[in-house]
């Protein structure tokens, strides 16, 4: 068959793969003709899924299950893009096929869990099988999956499931959305609850657990003081209820927020042990995380580091990979991220190893220091972009501790930020061979470099400046100085909305740069240039030359050399070459002052920028 083979072809050839796996006959033959008709399958999402499904059958039964994951875990995504759900449990009783075969019994019955949510009838069974699903995805740290499952739990079982488990599930959906850190969503929840027509005080106990945590996160301390009023009121008089357990460790939280450091220690502390005794691991993970944020609050890193050590030890031992990450993700927010994973589990202590976490490593380009690819991540059930770092052949000592460092401080940069504009970097893992791999969130789009080349009208153009210029503003608000901001190192998502990436070269607060330090010249600050101190203005000067760059098709001119670059002439040019290609005089005027030789003379807050270029786009919607 030809790669012009027509739709109906196609679907003739794939019928007739799925009936030779159902024949069992020789897996060549079948790759052998999914090799021929993969182009014209994969144009289409359904003919992909089917295509996809049938390569991971083969995939699987050749013995290479983490291929075939990867295959099965793509066609499921897509069957659930395009609402078919029957082809989606098919599909899922196949992955659930492939966990049992690498025996991960969890992962199989979750996934059985979820094709019965697809297929089955019985409304009532299927939402209070979800609803367990979702509570189990809570226990194991992942509450993004939990709020997935009580949602569809919720909306299959409608008005059908006892009061209660309804009531159990929308609470437990509230729960994950607080965990998972979408405040928005959670105060949503929130509202559609109303707590007088819960089935148990109970369930109205937890509400409100919930609520005062929402208040907290919104720094609104008159309405959690009020909500914690409630819940104390509603105590049991019995104190070794677990409802004060629950008590105590939000009025921590609430402690933590006030600054009330000695309390919060105090309090989080009898909290831990309670976990500990009753062996509840997830909730004493968590008790754990805010207890290190205590510690390091008082200066007492040492201490920080003890406990979360042991919550990262208490995750691994129970199998609980989301709580594991979270601890990952607050190691390297701390800069502890030597020789572990995303960051904080050594290679010993992985639930899996590099070559089984990571599959259908696809090629995305090479450089210098490494390899990247993208490839699917099992443990985060994500794609990821992967870079291979080649250190193993590297026989000079400095240059060794050089590029691990810098791949250190990415790890450890980048988990500061929380922002849909900055590149998520998961976190370093050591190779066996004595390479190491980076793994980075993989971000679908064109570079800006590659934007560029296209034809964008000035609105776009100030409207794209604006997004990253507010990108900008919550690196620096994380305390954290890019240092290689350029076209390159800008991603699209979809096409339209930018994100930072690559924090290799970047650093927490400012620093002490060598003329001799890795940089891009073009978009490099003076102070960059020569020796000198680097810091948030050294990202605005580099936002400035993207600035210009992007309205005007090229660089700006060079800095003169010598006393000449204290004096503003260039700076006057800029703006007059801004005004004339039709840019607004007070938009010239501000990216002419980000290319000021002298830091002092440039704007010194990104979020200054974003707001001045945000109000320049609506003056030109409005002309």
């Amino acid at each position: 068959m030809s790669d012009e083979a027509s739709p109906l072809d196609v679907g003739a050839a794939l019928d007739q793969v799925f009936a030779d796996l159902a024949a069992n006959e020789p897996e060549p033959g079948i790759a052998a003709l999914l090799r021929v008709i993969e182009v014209p399958c994969l144009a289409l999402p359904h003919t992909r899924a089917r295509y996809l499904n049938a390569r991971g059958l083969v995939m699987n039964r050749m013995g290479q299950r983490s291929e075939a994951l990867g295959d099965l875990l793509e066609s499921s995504a897509l069957y659930a893009q395009i609402g078919d759900a029957a082809g989606a449990a098919q599909i899922l009783r196949a992955i659930a096929l492939v966990h049992a075969w690498r025996s991960d019994a969890r992962e199989s019955a979750l996934a059985l869990l979820r094709a019965i949510s697809e297929a089955s009838e019985d409304r009532i069974n299927v939402a209070l099988a979800l609803f367990e699903a979702g509570r189990l995805e809570v226990e194991i740290g992942r509450p993004r999956d939990a709020c997935r499952f009580f949602e569809r739990g919720l909306a299959i079982g409608g008005d059908a499931p006892p009061a209660l488990e309804s009531d159990r599930a929308r609470i437990g959906a509230l729960q994950a959305l607080v965990a998972a850190g979408d405040m928005a969503g959670a105060q949503a929840a929130a509202a559609h609850l109303n707590l007088a027509r819960l089935a148990t005080s109970r369930l109205q106990h937890l509400a409100r657990i919930e609520a005062a945590r929402i208040a907290l996160a919104q720094n609104d301390f008159a309405a959690a003081d009020a909500i914690l009023a409630e819940i104390r009121a509603g105590l049991p008089p019995d104190c070794e209820k677990f409802e004060h357990v629950e008590y105590a460790h939000v009025e921590a939280e609430s402690l933590f927020a006030r600054q009330s450091f000695a309390e919060a220690l105090k309090t989080i502390g009898t909290v831990i042990a309670r976990y500990g005794d009753d062996n509840l691991p997830g909730r004493e993970i968590a008790g754990r995380l805010l207890e290190s944020q205590i510690f390091d609050a008082l200066d007492r890193s040492e201490e920080a580091d003890r406990t979360l050590a042991a919550a990262l030890r208490r995750a691994v031992a129970a199998n609980l990979p989301g709580h594991a990450d979270a601890v990952r993700e607050r190691l390297a927010a701390r800069g502890r991220a030597q020789n572990v994973w995303a960051p904080g589990l050594s290679v010993a202590s992985s639930t899996l190893s590099s070559a089984d976490r990571f599959v259908r490593r696809r090629p995305l380009g090479a450089g210098g220091f490494g390899s990247v690819s993208r490839a699917y991540d099992l443990e985060l059930g994500t794609e990821v972009a992967l870079k291979t770092l080649r250190l193993k052949a590297l026989y000079d000592g400095a240059v060794l501790a050089e590029r691990r460092r810098a791949a250190e401080m990415e790890v450890a940069a980048a988990s500061r930020v929380q922002h849909p504009g900055v590149g998520r970097v998961y976190g370093l893992l050591d190779e066996p061979d004595g390479d190491a791999l980076l793994a980075r969130e993989l971000v679908e789009g064109p570079t800006l470099r590659e934007a560029m080349q296209s034809k964008l009208h000035l609105a776009e153009k100030i409207g794209l400046l604006a997004q990253l210029a507010h990108c900008l503003a919550a690196i620096h608000a994380a305390g954290i100085v890019h240092r290689d901001l350029k076209p390159e190192n800008v991603v699209l998502r979809d096409g339209i909305s930018p994100v930072i990436i690559d924090f290799g070269i970047s650093a927490i607060g400012h620093v002490w740069q060598s003329k001799d330090a890795p940089k891009t010249l073009n978009y490099a600050a003076p102070e960059q240039k020569k020796a000198g101190w680097a810091d948030a203005r050294s990202d605005i000067y580099a936002m400035g030359v993207i600035a210009y760059e992007v309205l005007l098709g090229r660089l700006p001119p060079p800095m003169p050399g010598g006393f000449a670059s204290f004096f503003d002439a260039r700076v006057k040019a800029i703006g007059g070459d801004l005004r004339s290609a039709g840019v607004a005089a007070d938009v010239a005027g501000l990216i002419a002052a980000m290319l000021a030789a002298s830091p002092r003379r440039r704007p010194q807050a990104a979020r200054d920028i974003a707001l001045l270029l945000q109000a320049a786009l609506a003056d030109l919607r409005t002309a």
